[in-house]
């Protein structure tokens, strides 16, 4: 079964989803948002799920970045690195959607 691209986005966002629920050092709370908006996408198959998913990755992508401000003020270094560049990627990779919602 192959899946068009807003049922792939959807997909992922499951993932992404499930994977904030199981790794322990994740939001929770995030993931669940993550997995009813994915399955909301699978449902309701529209191209707004496309920029439903651009404006996620942005949003999770900044709230990552956000470590930047633990480097800064207190001078922790342990994964902030790692989630400085995923939210670098991750609002990348948003406005890209954006820009693929745009052309359709």
């Amino acid at each position: 079964m192959e899946l068009n691209e807003e049922q792939n986005s959807s997909a992922w966002l499951i993932i992404l989803g499930v994977l904030q629920l199981r790794l322990y050092f994740l939001s929770s709370w995030w993931g669940w948002i993550l997995i009813a908006i994915g399955i909301f996408g699978l449902v309701y198959k529209t191209k707004k799920m496309i920029l439903i998913f651009g404006i996620i990755m942005i949003l999770a992508g900044f709230l990552n970045t956000l470590v930047i401000l633990d480097i800064i003020f207190y001078n922790t270094y342990i994964l902030q690195g790692f989630w400085a560049i995923l939210g670098a990627y991750q609002i990348y990779w948003g406005i890209k959607e954006i820009k693929k919602f745009i052309k359709r």
